[in-house]
């Protein structure tokens, strides 16, 4: 592995390695080390054990590694072996709050990829990171219906960014309609242990005050890196009331 390699790794910004989500920018409140042995072999060290990283939504992941340190021609101690990994196997279920958390921030990527589109931002690359801590694709297939669009589905990531910025030209983009404000109703949510699935009613706020509503059904699961993702998109125009 090179410096590059290891940059891609942590903030995924040289585009070097596309499976790259940046470990260190997945927004760490807290890391804390649990070493079970170091070894000292003079200039140089092993240490094994476990560190815990705090999610916004306070939560721990636990994580195993194992670290070579050495000291170099100047006497600082470096790291020259980085091996992490998650503990086997991952189970890890899935609250409400996640649930709740993860909806929020879905609809605030919404009304920020909007706010970047109307003040001349770089707003399709607000989305594609959007999209990439939002959903699965990384490691999971994604179910994806889209909704005021002449599109019947998106089949990979690459869709589901054209459905939201036009990046295609054939539909406006349905995040760049100058949403003022997103929120969800879940009408309910079933949990199955690591996934889970909701359905609700959505409200769009226009840059006019007008609340849209839309309908969802989300599907939810955990990634390797013990992460909430979606899997499931549906959403669809409210039908008019009769």
């Amino acid at each position: 592995s090179t410096f590059e390699d290891a940059l891609s790794y942590f903030v995924a910004t040289n585009g070097l390695h596309a499976e790259d989500t940046g470990f260190a920018i997945k927004g760490w409140k807290a890391v804390r080390w649990e070493n079970t042995g170091i070894n000292l072999f003079g200039d140089t060290a092993l240490a094994m054990g476990n560190y815990f990283f705090t999610t916004p939504e306070g939560e721990e992941v636990k994580v195993e590694y194992t670290f070579g340190y050495m000291l170099d021609a100047e006497g600082e101690v470096r790291i020259n072996l980085h091996h992490s990994s998650v503990p086997y196997p991952v189970s890890k279920i899935i609250t409400k709050r996640q649930i709740l958390a993860a909806q929020k921030a879905w609809g605030d990527a919404m009304v920020d990829i909007s706010s970047l589109h109307a003040s001349g931002g770089d707003y399709r690359e607000a989305a594609s990171n959007h999209l990439t801590k939002l959903y699965g694709y990384c490691s999971n297939a994604v179910l994806f219906k889209p909704a005021l669009t002449t599109t019947d589905f998106c089949f990979t990531f690459e869709d589901a960014l054209s459905h939201f910025v036009a990046t295609d030209g054939k539909d406006p983009g349905f995040a760049v309609r100058g949403w003022k404000e997103v929120r969800c109703e879940n009408t309910g949510v079933n949990f199955h242990g690591s996934t889970a699935t909701a359905m609700g009613n959505c409200f769009f706020t226009t840059p006019e005050g007008k609340e849209v509503r839309m309908e969802y059904t989300f599907g939810y699961f955990v990634n390797p890196e013990g992460e909430l993702r979606i899997n499931l998109h549906h959403i669809s125009a409210a039908s008019a009331s009769a």
